[in-house]
């Protein structure tokens, strides 16, 4: 039966999308016309859509455009260049593939090509050092001392290159190899100026900031490592091991130091000891096997008994693993013992009761000092008991050194006061603040303040006390009244001075003046002696005190009467006058100042430096108590 067939195919759609999953039925095709991407032929086959590779127009078949190639395998034929046999590298050119030289692309990257320097590349012929002159002359040019290339070590292909002097240049450094897998340094005392100043014994330096380790390994086969820091060994199998060849010398782990090998006797009674830096086996001469340990206690220590091969138990000597106990019931002897050359010694002796003494003991002099060091405080302590007493027994001085400048007493707990030596040439004995300082003797001692210069009273309250057995005899705080403040004489060693009274208050002298600092009390005695007063009948002499040396009464109630004559008389005349209300600490001036009812009634006279001359001019100032009820009253 004939199979009837439609000569007319059946149209294919053209759409501008790509059809989506619901788009169409099983089988259908259409042909997405995608603006700025192309012309696709798709087909729906199990419910997906699959597109063609963008087709292309009949007049460019030769041209496929594929936006993203993925192949295990490509191969490409007739690339340009192809030619060239050898030193290949793909490139793109306007878009096309082709091949290029190393040189040809040094080019292209616009770059200076570099020439490789063999520092041990030689000629066969011998004479010639390059070689261009070496191939002409028909010899063999040699990049290595060793063209055998049969280890990394003789191998110039496995050389490393550094940067050279000149720009574009390296340098093939026959010392520096690596062969894929093993790096070689290689130690070179025939250095070159390129990069290194002097010959280097270190073939590795590993640096950090400015610390640095080294290693070098020299001709004998002998490896150092110097560093900077510390050197750590970690091992995670757990053993860090020394060997010599084959053979282990010593193991370090976390159980300890185990050391193979150690030379020397290995019998039964060896010892380690220390040879010259070394670490050997050596038995004690004459030591046997310990056959007996005698009077043996817990605790105690032992030493060689009456034979080689016995220990005797110290009953004297005991250690429990913290205290080391010597017991002697010998008063007579030291317990512990320290020697200097055989006889210089230091020792401590416990007696009775616990007492201690330190000695020390010089054989052939008295230079056996002791000297206790703390790098701390040093505290000695007896205890809280009072009747525990710290003596200080020199046969010479005791000497106290305060490299602060200060020795403090302190009761436990409070600084009372210290003794300090800051200020040069003075000792200062200074309390802390608001505490007292007492100087006591006791029975009949006396306490002498001898002074090769100056004694200094000095109170800042100004009370000065003066006590006998406890109770103050001085008015209150004024043991120092009747000191004399001031005081000024004329006509003690000259000649006679003659003064005519007159009728108004004037100051007899400039120099009839005494000065003087004003007591804590405030209050002065005036004392003048003003020489011999000739006067006649029926005249009135009056004194005064003038804070001038022209005339100016320091107050009207100190211009008083003090002579008056019903005849003719002579006479020495004298006044005293007190004075109160005066600043304690300042500086006063006080001129004597007099006059008579009628002028030229009368002279004083005053001086001379012969028998019978007239009495000199006193004036002086004596210091009075503080004002007390009925001790010391001014009104």
């Amino acid at each position: 039966m004939a199979i009837s067939t439609s000569s007319k195919q059946e149209k294919i759609k053209v759409i501008n999308y790509f059809p989506t999953k619901n788009y169409g039925r099983e089988g259908d095709i259409v042909v997405a016309n995608i603006r700025n991407k192309g012309l696709f032929f798709c087909i729906k086959a199990n419910g997906q859509w699959y597109a063609q590779t963008k087709m292309q127009p009949l007049n460019k078949i030769n041209d496929i455009f594929i936006k993203h190639l993925k192949s295990e395998k490509i191969t490409l034929k007739n690339i340009k260049n192809s030619e060239i046999s050898a030193d290949k590298f793909l490139v793109s050119s306007n878009g096309n593939i082709r091949y290029r030289t190393g040189n040809q692309t040094i080019e292209d990257l616009g770059i200076n090509s570099f020439d490789i320097d063999y520092k041990t590349a030689y000629c066969s012929l011998g004479q010639y050092s390059n070689k261009e002159t070496c191939e002409a002359n028909g010899g063999v040019w040699y990049l290595s001392e060793n063209d055998s290339h049969d280890s990394i070590s003789s191998t110039a292909e496995n050389q490393l290159l550094t940067v050279s002097q000149s720009v574009g240049n390296v340098d093939a450094e026959p010392t520096l190899l690596y062969d894929g897998s093993t790096l070689e340094i290689k130690y070179n005392s025939d250095y070159d100026d390129n990069w290194q100043t002097s010959a280097q014994t270190d073939l590795l330096k590993l640096s950090y900031s400015t610390r640095s380790a080294t290693m070098n390994f020299d001709s004998a086969g002998k490896l150092t490592l110097d560093c900077g820091g510390d050197i750590e060994l970690n091992a995670d199998g757990g053993d860090v091991k020394f060997k010599a060849t084959s053979a282990d010398l010593a193991t370090i782990n976390g159980t300890g130091l185990k050391i193979d090998n150690i030379s020397g006797s290995s019998s039964s009674t060896s010892f380690l000891t220390e040879n010259s830096g070394v670490v050997e086996k050596r038995t004690i001469p004459g030591l046997g096997v310990i056959t007996a340990l005698n009077n043996a206690t817990v605790n105690e220590l032992v030493t060689v008994g009456a034979t080689t091969t016995e220990l005797d138990s110290e009953s004297g000597l005991t250690f429990d693993g913290n205290t080391l106990t010597i017991t002697s019931d010998d008063a007579l002897t030291s317990q512990l013992v320290i020697t200097h050359a055989g006889t210089d010694f230091f020792a401590i002796d416990a007696m009775t009761n616990g007492a201690t003494k330190i000695k020390t003991y010089d054989a052939v002099g008295t230079s056996g000092n002791l000297e206790i060091e703390s790098d701390g405080d040093m505290l000695f302590d007896c205890g809280t008991t009072t009747s525990h007493d710290m003596t200080l027994d020199a046969a010479g001085h005791i000497i106290l050194k305060a490299t602060n400048n200060q020795i403090i007493f302190n009761d436990g707990s409070d600084d009372f006061g210290a003794i300090n030596v800051g200020t040069p040439n003075i000792i200062n004995l200074k309390s802390s603040t608001n505490y007292n300082i007492k100087l006591e003797s006791q029975g009949t001692g006396d306490i002498d303040l001898d002074s090769g210069g100056d004694i200094i009273l000095d109170s800042n309250d100004g009370n000065f006390i003066a006590k006998k057995a406890g109770t103050e005899f001085s008015v209150a705080n004024s043991a120092y009244a009747g000191m004399i403040l001031g005081c000024r004489v004329l006509g003690h060693d000259a000649g006679r001075a003659q003064y005519i009274l007159t009728n108004a208050f004037v100051t007899l002298h400039a120099d009839a003046t005494v000065r003087f600092i004003a007591p804590p009390s405030g209050v002065v005695e005036v004392f003048v002696q003003a020489g011999y007063l000739d006067s006649l009948s029926g005249r009135y002499v009056y004194f005064g005190l003038s804070d001038n040396a022209t005339y100016n009464t320091i107050g009207l109630e100190h211009e008083e009467l003090v002579n008056m004559t019903d005849e003719t008389d002579q006479r020495i005349i004298q006044n005293i006058w007190v004075v109160s209300g005066l600043t304690a600490g300042d500086t006063y001036n006080y001129w004597f100042g007099l006059k008579a009812n009628l002028a030229g009634s009368g002279s004083l006279n005053y001086g001379g430096i012969g028998s019978g001359h007239y009495s000199p001019f006193i004036m002086k100032v004596t210091a009075l108590p503080t004002a007390v009820a009925d001790f010391a009253e001014y009104d």
